[in-house]
């Protein structure tokens, strides 16, 4: 019995901490449609990690150059292709 509790209070001790940064409130679904310049469903045609001095390094993040290819435009310029 003493063992177990060691080997679990053992185990709290040498478990990594989680890390976290605060992140603002969502906005609703409409207030985003009414702000919102572009509308659309698109699809992922590439994504690859790059190297940019404007988005701060976070532990576990990377910043991605993605390419999207544009299926409909619900609400924007319509002679969007990519």
């Amino acid at each position: 019995m003493h063992l177990r509790l060691f080997v679990l209070l053992a185990s709290l001790c040498v478990t990594a901490t989680a890390m976290a940064y605060p992140v603002a409130p969502a906005l609703p679904l409409d207030k985003l449609v009414e702000e919102s310049d572009l509308i659309c469903k698109a699809q992922v045609v590439d994504s690859k990690p790059i190297e940019d001095a404007w988005f701060d390094k976070t532990p576990g993040f990377q910043p991605h150059a993605t390419t999207l290819k544009v299926i409909e435009v619900y609400r924007g310029a319509g002679d969007l292709k990519k």
